[in-house]
């Protein structure tokens, strides 16, 4: 019946089997005193696992702190990667809606600038320079109020007036 510390031993002491000392050892040692016994090549054994066990883990231990930095800096970045993907998510909804509602006021301004162009007079064939002494709108107000003929004290009332400048 085999144990798993015998397992264990034939592991480690095959390859001393098959191991041969140098030449030059041979002659200085006999070869009844490199056997080892069982016990001691356990002993061995146990150093050698023990001893390469603290190395590894001595190893290990920074790799494994700054792993730990490298994770919590990463779930700290996939958060704020959430909530700035959130908020561009709601930005582009909200711009979303403002074209549309910007293309709907544009609607109605076009509708709106239209309908007030309906309202507008243009006259043509002033001499240049006739409203120099007055403002434009008091100027067409007056010449309007002459030339439909209007009771005095009555003229129409003219909010804006833009001069186009000479006709070609």
């Amino acid at each position: 019946m085999c144990t798993e510390a015998d397992e264990e031993i034939h592991a480690v002491a095959e390859p001393l089997k098959m191991a041969s000392a140098p030449d030059h050892l041979e002659d200085d040692f006999p070869t009844d005193t490199l056997t080892i016994n069982r016990q001691e090549l356990v002993a061995i054994h146990k150093d050698l696992h023990r001893s390469l066990r603290g190395t590894v883990e001595e190893l290990i231990q920074p790799i494994n702190t700054r792993l730990d930095d490298f994770i919590s800096e990463l779930r700290e970045t996939t958060k704020k990667a959430d909530a700035n993907t959130a908020t561009c998510v709601t930005l582009q909804e909200e711009v979303r809606h403002l074209q549309d509602t910007n293309i709907d006021l544009s609607t109605r301004l076009l509708a709106m600038e239209n309908r007030w162009r309906q309202h507008n007079l243009k006259f043509r064939g002033f001499e240049e320079g006739a409203e120099e002494n007055t403002e434009l709108p008091v100027f067409l107000s007056n010449w309007l109020a002459h030339a439909l003929q209007l009771e005095d004290g009555v003229a129409p009332a003219i909010a804006k007036a833009y001069r186009l400048g000479p006709l070609a």
